[in-house]
């Protein structure tokens, strides 16, 4: 992603106090980063992360939920079960961002020693909560395992901390705040298992965050996924159009090119504020990159495929070109939602079965074409599709285009026959 220059400054602090926050309803001060400003970092704590024994999908996770709530995250950090360099990476989070997030730590043994750390740098006392500690007991013996002494350190939080329960694990989360030189910090401790990560952020921290972060100018994501072009056309469309702007709006967003075969995304990010000065570029762009856009804003064709599929019909799809590579994609998207109607096959032998109603289809034509056909009672649509690039290098790269030209295709054919049956059905 290119960045455009930016002026921000980050100050360095020393703790001067520190302050928990009693209840979710407490006021909670804003916090003026860079200009009113929020922003995050996620810590990963976990030797099991450095060894690449476990993925750490956590800090993509989290990152995700808080792009979604115009929040900007500015880096994530993994370090091991190590006090010191737990103790560094937290300081760093805290003289960079202001709301801090830490996953990781929380469970029943000797190398479990997250909220230890995270009081230390708070300079706060731990203190036992009863209700933890029943929490723990009723889980396990519901589910007939031994409770042990070992457990009770997951009962122990800091002074004054805002407890989030953790309805998939014995380990609940805690948020807690600190002031530096008058400048608050915001500390969102959760276990390390995804699960528990998803259970703890769903009981109360986005009602916390939206607490934290009234007023905010939030960072929004416009996305532009394009097919049949390569990275360096993509941006030969787009800088022209860029290098219109002004430089002060210019400098004021983020613009981003990625290659996530066989599409590129074309991006553009920007604080809500600027939203009306950038809305003709945004038209712009669409007009640019129409011919070569499938779905909007960054929604995935294979959602937009299934949103039009009939729920309680038979439908045929025939791929004789992607070898595999369309299926794959339905099942990785869909996943248990994929319908049960579904027939897949990768032979036109199997495209006559009278029994099914609906016949989607995708064949060669040639070496640099396709041809895409669809079928629904008196409905047939045909469309050819062309591929200019005829490289052997490239014949992979032309399977996956065809493959998603045709799960469009088929989308829009299904949109218009919903539309067509309601028009009937008046």
């Amino acid at each position: 992603m290119r960045t455009p220059p930016r002026s921000d400054k980050f100050l360095l602090f020393d703790f001067l106090a520190f302050r928990c926050s009693p209840s979710l309803h407490s006021h909670i001060r804003l916090l003026s980063m860079s200009a009113n400003q929020h922003t995050a970092s996620v810590l990963a704590i976990g030797s099991e992360l450095l060894l690449g024994q476990t993925v750490n999908g956590n800090a993509t996770w989290l990152s995700k939920q808080l792009a979604g709530l115009g929040l900007e995250t500015k880096f994530h950090l993994t370090v091991a079960d190590a006090r010191n360099e737990m103790h560094e990476a937290l300081h760093r989070c805290a003289t960079k961002t202001d709301l801090i997030f830490i996953t990781g730590g929380l469970g029943p043994t000797s190398d479990d020693f997250t909220r230890e750390v995270v009081a230390e740098h708070l300079g706060a006392h731990l203190e036992w909560n009863e209700d933890a500690w029943l929490w723990v007991h009723n889980r396990m013996s519901s589910r007939q395992l031994v409770v042990r002494d070992i457990q009770k350190q997951q009962c122990y939080f800091p002074k004054g901390a805002t407890i989030l329960v953790n309805d998939q694990g014995t380990a609940h989360g805690f948020y807690c705040q600190a002031d530096r030189d008058g400048n608050r910090r915001h500390y969102f401790v959760l276990p390390g298992p995804p699960r528990e990560v998803m259970a703890v952020w769903n009981s109360k921290i986005p009602e916390l965050i939206g607490e934290i972060c009234q007023g905010i100018d939030r960072r929004q994501t416009r996305l532009w996924d394009v097919i049949g072009l390569g990275e360096s056309e993509v941006a030969h469309l787009m800088e022209p159009l860029l290098s219109k702007l002004t430089p002060e709006i210019f400098n004021s967003i983020e613009v981003g090119y990625r290659v996530h075969l066989p599409y590129v995304e074309f991006k553009l990010i920007y604080r809500q504020s600027l939203e009306p000065s950038l809305t003709p570029l945004f038209g712009q762009i669409h007009e640019a990159l129409k011919p070569h856009l499938l779905a909007s804003n960054g929604e995935d064709v294979v959602n937009f495929f299934s949103r039009h599929l009939p729920k309680n019909e038979n439908f045929l799809i025939c791929d004789e070109v992607s070898e595999g590579f369309l299926l794959q994609r339905l099942v990785a998207v869909l996943k248990s939602t994929i319908p049960p109607g579904l027939n897949y096959a990768s032979s036109s032998s199997s495209f006559s079965d009278g029994r099914v109603g609906l016949r989607m289809s995708l064949r060669w034509l040639n070496n640099t074409e396709a041809e895409v056909h669809f079928t629904h009672g008196k409905n047939v649509r045909l469309e050819k599709f062309s591929f200019s690039n005829s490289s052997e290098f490239m014949r992979e790269r032309a399977k996956q285009y065809f493959a998603e030209q045709a799960l469009s295709f088929w989308a829009k054919a299904l949109q218009d026959c919903r539309k067509e049956k309601s028009i009937d059905d008046r």
